[in-house]
């Protein structure tokens, strides 16, 4: 596994750690401080009129590869694969990413302690609303697979097609958590935005800690 395309400038991603958390506070002043819900409201009302069984059953698909249960095992391996190819910062950076991610999203949920939509599309939800864990751990393992691309493809089309395909998986993800009424746009938004900000902590951290070495 070749570096062909480092993206290895620390300012890269506190760019980008900048700019989401920005994004993440203006949604929670909107949400937790001016409390406006008319686009919150008016986004669910909308799903609701195109509903349909089909679209669903498609959704509850999608919505599974920004679960847990598939997400922890692909983050496990993707961590192997990074050590196989002897790239100990990128491992370590998934492994901060994925891990300290799953706490910090629970720590904001149970904090915040937003209730959910009413009359959910699917069964077994418990936990709280903001943010959406499946669109802030569906960016960070996906996003990862974005920066690996953006790393070591050589291919510009091949890495081109590649990245198209894991944005719209990202985007489809946040989408279904709507779709299920699981969430408000307000959730799914605030997701992308910690999630990115975490990514962008992840690999910041990640470089600090192999510099040392």
């Amino acid at each position: 596994m070749k570096s062909t395309n480092p993206i290895g400038n620390t300012q890269f991603f506190v760019r980008f750690f900048i700019a989401s958390l920005f994004v993440f506070v203006i949604i929670y002043l909107m949400v937790f401080v001016v409390r406006y819900k008319w686009i919150d409201d008016w986004v669910l009302a909308s799903v609701n009129q195109t509903a349909n069984t089909t679209i669903t059953h498609f959704m509850r698909f999608i919505t599974f590869y920004g679960n847990h249960s598939f997400l922890v095992p692909a983050n496990l391996l993707m961590i192997v694969v990074l050590l196989y190819y002897k790239q100990k910062k990128w491992a370590t950076a998934n492994a901060i990413a994925a891990l300290a991610g799953v706490g910090l999203m629970s720590m904001l949920k149970k904090i915040l302690a937003r209730p959910r939509p009413s009359h959910p599309l699917v069964e077994g939800i418990s936990n709280f609303s903001f943010p959406s864990g499946h669109a802030m751990m569906s960016l960070l393992f996906y996003g990862m697979l974005i920066l690996l691309c953006l790393q070591f493809l050589n291919n510009k089309a091949y890495k081109t097609v590649a990245i198209f395909l894991l944005v719209t998986i990202i985007l489809l993800i946040g989408f279904s958590r709507l779709w299920l009424r699981v969430h408000f746009i307000t959730d799914v938004l605030a997701g992308y935005a910690i999630g990115l900000c975490w990514l962008s902590i992840s690999m910041l951290l990640s470089e600090k800690i192999w510099s040392r070495k």
